[in-house]
């Protein structure tokens, strides 16, 4: 079983960052959030501080980060996903072999998610991660992410 974190930022103007995958394969040529591996007895918070630092070059605190669910697939792997607010002047860019994002995703009506080639997940977890932000949306039956080692 292999925990990853997967992170949802939005600028100021509420356009999300995202990353074209080029691994694993069934992730290949899609969209999805900036994230990666959780390192062994790494914090889930340090490694989505990690992991957009590294595949964007911006350093967004462990403060401005928001757990806002786990998924656990059959297969017994965990995605702990995060969303944060840019800071005026925060751009993400591509820093490594995937291709950094930004999308006007409230543009988009459900079937036009399409279009991008996205994982399976993200039209879903982009608005979630989106309501949970700014809409300070209850969250209900998740467990604290900020201190659970993986």
């Amino acid at each position: 079983m292999t925990a990853y974190v997967v992170g949802f930022a939005f600028d100021t103007v509420g356009e999300v960052y995202l990353i074209r995958k080029n691994r694993p394969q069934w992730q290949q040529g899609k969209l999805n959030g900036i994230g990666g591996k959780i390192e062994f007895r790494e914090l889930s918070i340090n490694a989505m501080t990690r992991e957009i630092k590294a595949e964007t070059g911006v350093l967004v605190p462990q403060a401005r980060w928001k757990a806002f669910c786990s998924i656990t697939w059959p297969h017994g792997d965990r995605v702990d996903c995060y969303t944060a607010g840019l800071l005026a002047g925060e751009r993400p860019e591509t820093m490594t072999d995937e291709q950094v994002v930004r999308l006007d995703w409230q543009a988009l009506p459900f079937k036009g998610w399409a279009a991008y080639s996205v994982v399976p997940s993200l039209p879903y977890l982009v608005p979630m991660a989106y309501s949970y932000l700014y809409a300070e949306a209850a969250q209900v039956g998740f467990h604290d992410l900020q201190g659970a080692p993986s």
